[in-house]
């Protein structure tokens, strides 16, 4: 409470304390925010770890947005290591069901940036992406097996 209480009178603090705190802010409290189990709560948080994934470069330029404002180079050591943090708690929750999607949107977002990361993050994110894809297509072919093995007027009464 003290330190979510510190963040929200970030103004009262020296401009060079406001990006530590804002920092922080990310790799403590946004990173306990993960650790839920309410999909609304998670959700909102993936955003945010989304938008700070979007101030470092990604790899390929023609995804990036005309308007987009990067963080200096100086400063992004460590906020990489704290987006990594965030968001491999975020890929712990895989497990569930109600937050598969949400991870997956986010695991795509730390892929397009893997460049930022070093060799050793890069190795987890990978095996995020792995997973993530395994993952995918094996609930594509559960569904399809599905659907093949209902009869004809089964698939007719689906679509009625």
């Amino acid at each position: 409470r003290l330190y979510n209480a510190a963040c929200q009178r970030s103004s009262m603090f020296p401009a060079s304390v406001q990006a530590t705190l804002e920092l922080w802010q990310v790799r403590v409290l946004l990173q306990l925010d993960l650790y839920t189990d309410d999909t609304f709560q998670f959700t909102a948080c993936i955003r945010k770890l989304r938008g700070w994934l979007e101030k470092l470069p990604c790899i390929y330029p023609a995804l990036e947005p005309t308007d987009v404002k990067h963080m200096p180079e100086e400063a992004r050591a460590p906020w990489i290591d704290a987006i990594f943090d965030c968001a491999e708690v975020a890929v712990m929750h895989y497990k569930y069901l109600w937050a598969k999607t949400a991870v997956d949107m986010l695991v795509k977002s730390v892929i397009d940036r893997r460049q930022n990361f070093s060799e050793e993050q890069q190795r987890a994110i990978q095996t995020w992406n792995a997973m993530s894809k395994g993952q995918k297509i094996q609930r594509q072919q559960e569904a399809a097996r599905s659907y093949k093995e209902q009869t004809a007027y089964e698939k007719k009464e689906e679509e009625w």
